[in-house]
């Protein structure tokens, strides 16, 4: 299974470039804001439950946005709806930063949350377009680079920009990078003809909004009660995971029934290597989130690791993927993307279950923080790029949205996951527990890579 790798022709780093603009604009504004909570408390005069919906409500609508990126798409373009989530995102932006009162900075939060959701999916969907299937992997790698130093200077970057300034200055930062991205966009992006007229799907609209409003409620349910303990509050969590269950069962059965009319289609579900692949990728991202939680919270709680050196550790594990990120292109180029697959779940599967071993040794944890970063940052992007191998561009909006749920999916329930053992656990248990809970995630994914075998035999 070898075959060359062509080089990107000019517009298609143009195209490449432009993407990278955009993509870092939620990038840094999902890394930066956490650290100006408390700034944003003092300057608002607002308390902390307050300030949390500035966060929630972004995320919220984020997602909600994200479901209906196809449905936009087909009916605006690609291109267009990219330029309407820049301008959205960068003059809502420039709102939050002059924001006088909680309610305005609120309203402000939602919408840069619709532009964010915009930018997700189509970030890959104007990829797809441009490079085609071919070398999605090799720009895939290339535009994923951001995703990957965002985590570790975001902070870096927020924390300067709070000693020199107020807050407002997290939200100052968006405007010219914005500014660049829309320029680009305007000028090296293809426009599109919207041919389709479909009409939007209102119940499909409305089934999503409960089934992503009850998981990111449950998850504020389960903040509060594992911080008080209180199990009398179980019964709220309760009603939120029912409804969010019922409203995606409801949902999927609609959307089947509806086909192409439907908010989402899940036509691309029908291929084997698109539907193994987004398998793949919830319960990749389902471990990759699930450390981002559990082992800063180890490091302090356990290792009595400082915020430095916490933060350095997250560097390595940051580092780790972007090391192996740089090679995906190259290896499946030879390889068939089930083995790398298999090995990359084999390293991080390791890697895991060495963090409970490696006790308060700097040099070891470093190296397997390293070493997890690799291995999941490889099985992370091989299975989102591999979500586009076999699908039709036609169908490239729907697999987008399907891939970012996924990832969105995958990032909500693996820190409650972790943030219900770490409070269950046992005292004498809660780093074990925790730690080994990062492996016992992965184990999942065997299955899904089986099926990517399948599918390639089956192709073949």
């Amino acid at each position: 299974m070898t075959t060359i790798q062509q080089p990107f022709h000019s517009h298609q780093k143009w195209v490449i470039a432009t993407v990278i603009f955009g993509a870092l604009l939620p990038l840094i504004d999902t890394t930066a804001i956490n650290l100006a909570v408390p700034a944003m408390q003092q300057g608002l005069h607002s308390d902390v439950t307050s300030i949390k919906w500035v966060i929630i409500g972004y995320s919220l609508f984020a997602v909600m946005t994200v479901a209906l990126c196809a449905w936009l798409t087909r009916k605006v373009g690609a291109t267009q709806l990219w330029l309407a989530g820049l301008l959205l995102f960068t003059a809502s932006s420039a709102l939050c930063a002059n924001a006088a009162s909680l309610d305005i900075i609120l309203v402000a939060r939602a919408l840069q949350g619709v532009g964010a959701g915009i930018l997700m999916v189509g970030m890959q969907t104007l990829l797809v377009k441009a490079v085609g299937r071919e070398q999605l992997k090799q720009a895939m790698t290339i535009v994923a680079m951001p995703a990957v130093i965002a985590p570790m200077l975001g902070p870096v970057l927020a924390g300067y920009l709070l000693s020199v300034g107020d807050w407002s200055w997290l939200f100052w930062i968006n405007v010219p990078i914005g500014g660049v991205a829309l320029v680009l966009s305007f000028f090296v992006l293809p426009r599109e003809h919207a041919d389709e007229e479909t009409r939007l799907d209102v119940l499909g609209v409305l089934l999503v909004s409960v089934g992503i409003g009850s998981v990111l409620y449950l998850a504020v349910c389960l903040d509060d009660v594992s911080s008080t303990g209180h199990a009398q509050q179980w019964s709220i969590p309760v009603l939120a995971t029912v409804c969010s269950l019922f409203a995606w069962g409801w949902a999927k059965r609609h959307f089947a029934s509806l086909g192409d009319n439907a908010l989402i289609r899940l036509a691309p579900l029908g291929i084997p290597s698109c539907r193994a692949s987004l398998s793949l990728l919830f319960l990749a991202s389902l471990a990759f989130y699930a450390g981002l939680l559990a082992i800063p919270l180890v490091c302090h709680e356990s290792w009595q690791l400082t915020n430095m050196q916490t933060g350095l550790m997250l560097g390595m594990h940051g580092l780790g993927t972007l090391m192996s990120r740089r090679y995906l292109a190259r290896w499946c180029a030879r390889y068939a993307v089930s083995r790398i697959a298999a090995i990359a779940l084999f390293i991080g599967m390791t890697a895991s279950l060495a963090l409970v071993f490696v006790g308060d040794s700097r040099i070891a944890l470093a190296i397997t923080m390293l070493t997890r970063g690799a291995g999941l940052g490889l099985l992370t992007l091989l299975a989102m790029s591999h979500t586009f191998n076999d699908t039709p561009q036609s169908m490239a909006p729907d697999a987008s949205v399907l891939s970012r749920l996924g990832t969105l999916a995958g990032a909500t329930i693996g820190p409650m996951i972790i943030m219900l053992i770490y409070q269950w656990a046992p005292d004498d248990y809660q780093t074990v527990w925790t730690l080994s809970t990062l492996a016992v995630m992965l184990l999942g994914a065997i299955g899904p890579i089986l099926l990517l075998a399948q599918s390639e035999d089956a192709t073949r």
